[in-house]
């Protein structure tokens, strides 16, 4: 009984949230069950990408399809099925009529344009202090790049890692990274960090001090190394976050405001020459906002704010502008509005970093009731849907 439970709900799940009439919490539940196998994001994947539902619309309106599907469930419950079978009809009955919404493809001229854009990839500038300049593209380059000989780039191409510098002078580094492009980096005392789209960092070739700081603008996911001896500080503006060992994201993206959410471990959020700090626990958040200098800290669900390093766009609950301006970071293009009233308008919305960008828009528009239109690299946001019909 327990499977046949867990299946109609992740078809209750599934339905909803394509109806864009999911719950903060239904979302989150949604993200888990695609996240815990590779079948439960596969099957999401065909449904999401389902044609001709139209007209079942209708139908849907006005079948209780959860009798029809208790009667399917009982009567196939003793039947073999393979795993990906069972899962596929215990979803059938309830998504014909959920996925309704989601209709044949775009019949305007955006096809074209929407080819254009793309998720991001790994590429980023690195500028050391003594002059050089190194551009990283794991999709553009064909001639690999020569880099100090402490400076190793991993197979893949996405990641620096740093080993002993040469003795005298430590040069510093300054890793940026492009709209549109992302990079990972192993720090010389072996801590990771993994840069996000229109970020920098900058840190030095070996940390000799007392302590082991670096300064980022943007967002960065960092895995600490342990070291008592010597904390580990991101400075952002006048922020300061202080930690021994522990994993955490900071979020410096808005004007002189930081969020800083912790996964585990325990840090310090101050203000730059201000005496004492705000402690973190794990599952908290921590913001410091520059209009009054004030630093907070509460419970938070970490997954909108840790979501996209494990490749997920997770939007709880966020208005319209600032999902498409995150978007924007990753696909590399600007928004217009022929209504500005409407980058006001809430709504959540879970998906992968690496899905085409006409079916984020599509998601979008179903859910947050606007039509957006493609001209170049700029998306153009109308009040009031789409007509697919």
């Amino acid at each position: 009984m327990k499977n046949e439970e867990n299946n109609e709900r992740a078809a209750r799940l599934i339905s909803t949230f394509l109806l864009g009439r999911a719950s903060e919490d239904e979302v989150r539940e949604l993200a888990r069950w695609r996240a815990a196998s590779e079948e439960n994001e596969r099957l999401f994947r065909e449904c999401l990408a389902g044609r001709g539902f139209g007209r079942a619309y209708r139908v849907y309106r006005s079948v209780d399809w959860r009798r029809p599907y208790r009667r399917f469930a009982r009567a196939t419950a003793t039947r073999r099925w393979t795993r990906a079978a069972r899962y596929a009809a215990a979803l059938l009955l309830p998504l014909v009529a959920a996925l309704a919404w989601y209709l044949s493809p775009r019949q305007d001229n955006d096809g074209a344009m929407i080819a254009a854009i793309h998720p991001g990839h790994a590429r980023a500038v690195l500028t050391r202090s003594t002059g050089e300049r190194y551009v990283l593209d794991e999709a553009g380059e064909e001639v690999p790049v020569a880099l100090p000989s402490h400076i190793r780039r991993l197979p893949g191409a996405e990641r620096l890692e740093y080993g002993e510098a040469p003795a005298g002078e430590v040069a510093r580094n300054r890793m940026e990274t492009p709209r549109g492009g992302e990079y990972r980096l192993t720090l010389p005392d072996g801590s990771r960090v993994h840069l996000n789209a229109r970020s920098s960092l900058e840190y030095p070739e070996a940390f000799r001090g007392e302590a082991r700081e670096v300064r980022l603008e943007g967002e960065a996911w960092f895995e600490v190394a342990a070291d008592a001896a010597r904390p580990f500080i991101v400075a952002s503006g006048a922020a300061r976050v202080r930690v021994h060992g522990t994993r955490f994201n900071v979020n410096a993206s808005r004007e002189g405001d930081v969020l800083v959410a912790l996964a585990s471990g325990s840090v310090g959020l101050a203000v730059e020459g201000e005496e004492g700090e705000t402690l973190l626990a794990a599952g908290q958040v921590g913001e410091y906002r520059a209009a009054d200098g004030s630093v907070t800290a509460r419970d938070a669900d970490l997954l909108p704010h840790v979501g996209w390093k494990d490749n997920l766009f997770v939007f709880s609950g966020e208005p319209l502008g600032g999902i498409l301006e995150r978007l924007g970071d990753w696909y590399d293009f600007s928004v217009a509005y022929a209504d500005d009233r409407v980058a006001a308008t809430r709504f959540s919305l879970v998906m992968k970093r690496y899905d085409d960008i006409s079916v984020i828009l599509e998601a979008i528009e179903k859910t947050a009731g606007v039509t957006l239109g493609v001209s170049g690299r700029t998306i153009v946001v109308s009040p009031g849907k789409r007509d697919f019909e």
